[in-house]
């Protein structure tokens, strides 16, 4: 409590006692060891009896003070509990005032909590003694609403000690006043003075001044006292230091954790706004994906019709409405490939690129992409080469359709900035490395061209999407060829680099590198397609469902034309009841993947539900990309699929491998041995009918590459010379297959005739 009353102790007794008994007793030389003995024998216990008694005294009155401060504040936080909460300050006025009769209260507030303001506060002028102060909570209920601050002078306390000092006086002063003059010079030299000069020593160390050292020379237990306290003041040096040296890494250590803090704080509100960027991001990439789905289901589906009733119409088609629907086939291949390129560049930017690697034969790919842009070549009055350095390297793992697109977009940008050239494509295996695997090998594939070259400006940019060069913006195409080449090689694992020049040896050089896994022939590729009639075994069932009318018509007539029973269902609802109603049951089902009512997933669960038909073999064939629902299993899936438009090689292939079947092919005709087969055959004559001005139109409409119009030339030629009928027929056929390098040399060859 503050303003405590400085107790009485021995030492303030003594010296009282001094200052008398010095005067009167400076002088005396008795010699004080043996008298103090003596005199200590009898004093001591008198003066320590007197002394305790002082004590319990002193302590109980302080007790008994201290308890009537705090009863007085509790009465008068009880008393003042409702007045401040009702706000009664009159009242409470009227009820401290009558308080303060008692002379002992000095001052009484009463402080309002929930304002912070005094409510009432009065003060006693006659208060005496030093102030005790208490704070007392006001409560209302269980609410703390102020409290009230007592202060209480000790007068009377000191009154009380004086009475009791008074008291003890009497009963010790006369022995006292005997033994003064014996007891106080010892006392003086032996004890008061290294007393006081502990005391000044002491109160310099509370005055933090512990660099001062402590000298004591004395041998007695004051000595012994004051070489304890200067250890102990050492020792407090040492740990005070200690503690600012603590107390630094302390402030260190929570300033470092105050920034750690505040940094994960940082971190977590970037990893928040990078995890909404990501959301939104792949909301945005599936509401994309979405839209190609639909967009790729909506142009895909009628040409999958087109082509489909094309390739069925020229099978009983005449000579002159086969070339018709070669235009309608040409034409619907290259809406097709357009097609495809806006979407395969959309798809690559919402979705990574899924590879679909088969066995791959580089020479026949190297030779097909021959007999496909040969003639395309021979528009521009190109020559074109292929030359293939793969040694005993065929056959590998890869995507053969992304593989062909690449090819195909640099053939035909060869093509297109080509003339009076050279085009050649090369393929080449490069030498293994010492630490390369065994299983893969690497592959260049190079389209090679003489034409107008690239300016270096350029050449950054044009693997950029709708970038095309400024000079031949007229020429056919969206920009987006090599774009999706560059999309496509970086999904393989390669890059297509660009080395061009202009001037006189102007050209340029597109290059692509690939590590492929090496692979085995596949024999199912080698054999050439053969016209199939039917299959072998019992009559299969085939469920085929597809909300388009001329897609599902065009695949029922494919299956009757084979001997398949179909049956026919607009949707997937309409298919499972089909299913469930077929006798015989069904052998294979057909579906397209967007359908209304129930889509090709939902046929597909409620076909793996059933017990009867869990086995069933379902093939989707759709015109957008797979989109399996989240939701399904992992164990339910179709048992093939297929991208629309669907030849009828593809779709036999889907039926052979799904049902097991074995076909029956048609028998060649002896004239049709593919371009290979004509090439080998020494060229024919000249006819005697054919002038040097139709030797020269036949070639130039072959370095024009219109084999359309020789295929007619060589027809009307077979109607005028029924004698040189198999002649232009096979002329014809040559056109047929695409095979520019025997009409090359029969060109040659009725030129020298």
């Amino acid at each position: 409590m503050d303003g405590d009353p400085k107790p009485f102790s021995l030492r303030t007794v003594l010296a009282c006692l001094w200052r008398r008994g010095h005067r009167a007793f400076a002088d005396s030389r008795i010699t004080p060891l043996i008298v103090l003995l003596l005199i200590l024998g009898l004093l001591l216990p008198m003066v320590a009896t007197g002394y305790f008694i002082f004590r319990s005294e002193l302590r109980a009155l302080h007790e008994q003070f201290d308890e009537e401060l705090h009863r007085t504040g509790q009465v008068l936080a009880r008393s003042s509990s409702s007045l401040l909460w009702n706000l009664q300050r009159d009242i409470a006025e009227a009820m401290l005032q009558s308080h303060l009769s008692d002379e002992r209260i000095c001052e009484i507030r009463i402080q309002d909590k929930l304002s912070g303001r005094v409510f009432v506060e009065l003060h006693n002028a006659h208060c005496e003694g030093a102030r005790h102060e208490v704070l007392t909570p006001i409560f209302n209920g269980s609410t703390e609403i102020g409290t009230v601050r007592l202060l209480m002078g000790d007068g009377w306390l000191q009154t009380q000690i004086a009475g009791r000092v008074r008291e003890l006086a009497l009963l010790f002063g006369l022995l006292m006043l005997v033994l003064l003059s014996i007891v106080v010079p010892a006392l003086v030299f032996k004890v008061i003075q290294p007393l006081r000069r502990l005391k000044q020593q002491t109160g310099k160390l509370s005055g933090g001044n512990l660099a001062l050292a402590f000298e004591w020379r004395q041998g007695d237990e004051i000595g012994q006292v004051g070489r304890a306290m200067d250890e102990a003041r050492r020792k407090l040096k040492e740990l005070l230091e200690e503690q600012t040296r603590q107390a630094a890494r302390q402030a260190i250590i929570d300033q470092q954790r105050e920034e750690n803090l505040r940094l994960s704080a940082a971190v977590e509100q970037q990893t928040r706004s990078l995890r909404e960027a990501i959301a939104r991001a792949e909301a945005s990439s599936q509401a994309k994906s979405t839209f190609l789905s639909t967009v790729s289901h909506e142009l895909r589906a009628p040409l999958h019709d087109i082509l489909g009733y094309a390739e069925l119409l020229n099978r009983k088609a005449s000579p002159e409405a086969r070339d018709q629907l070669a235009v309608i086939q040409q034409s619907g291949q290259q809406l097709l490939r357009l097609i495809n390129d806006i979407l395969d560049f959309s798809r690559g930017e919402a979705k990574p690129i899924v590879l679909e690697p088969v066995p791959l034969s580089l020479s026949r790919l190297a030779d097909h992409l021959a007999k496909v842009y040969r003639a395309r070549a021979a528009q521009g009055n190109n020559r074109l080469i292929t030359r293939i350095d793969t040694g005993a390297l065929d056959w590998v793992l890869a995507d053969e359709r992304r593989l062909m697109q690449i090819l195909r977009n640099l053939l035909e940008n060869a093509c297109k900035f080509t003339q009076n050239g050279r085009i050649e494509l090369h393929v080449q295996a490069l030498p293994r490395r010492p630490a390369e695997d065994p299983a893969l090998c690497r592959v260049r594939l190079c389209v090679t061209d003489t034409g107008i070259g690239i300016p270096r400006a350029q050449r950054r940019i044009i693997f950029e999407p709708f970038n095309r060069l400024d000079r031949h913006t007229r020429i056919g195409g969206l920009g987006l060829g090599l774009a999706i080449a560059q999309q496509l090689a970086r999904a393989m694992g390669g890059r297509i680099t660009l080395l061009s020049a202009q001037g006189a040896d102007s050209g340029s050089r597109f290059s692509l590198t690939l590590r492929l896994p090496i692979s085995v022939a596949d024999n199912a590729q080698v054999d050439a397609p053969r016209p199939i009639l039917g299959y072998r075994g019992r009559r299969r069932t085939l469920l085929i469902a597809d909300d388009f009318p001329t897609s599902r018509g065009y695949l029922a007539d494919c299956c009757r034309a084979w001997g398949f029973t179909v049956l026919l269902a607009e949707d997937g609802a309409e298919a499972l009841e089909q299913l469930r109603a077929a006798e015989p049951p069904v052998d294979a089902a057909l579906v397209d993947q967007y359908m209304p009512r129930l889509d090709a997933w939902g046929f597909l669960r409620g076909v793996r539900a059933s017990a009867a038909t869990a086995r069933l073999p379902v093939v989707l064939i759709s015109a957008a990309q797979m989109q399996r629902p989240e939701a399904l299993p992992e164990a339910m899936a179709f048992d093939a699929y297929a991208m629309k438009p669907l030849s009828e090689a593809r779709l036999a292939q889907l039926l052979q491998a799904t049902l097991g079947l074995e076909w029956d092919y048609a028998q060649p005709p002896p004239s049709d041995k593919g371009p290979r087969a004509h090439s080998a055959k020494a060229p024919v004559p000249r006819p005697a009918a054919v002038s040097d001005a139709q030797v020269k139109a036949f070639q130039r409409m072959l370095a024009l590459g219109q084999l359309s119009a020789i295929q007619q030339w060589a027809r009307g030629m077979a109607e005028q010379s029924p004698e040189q009928a198999p002649l232009w027929q096979d002329i014809a056929q040559r056109c047929s297959s695409v095979d520019v390098p025997g009409l090359q040399r029969l060109a040659k060859a009725w030129q020298e005739t």
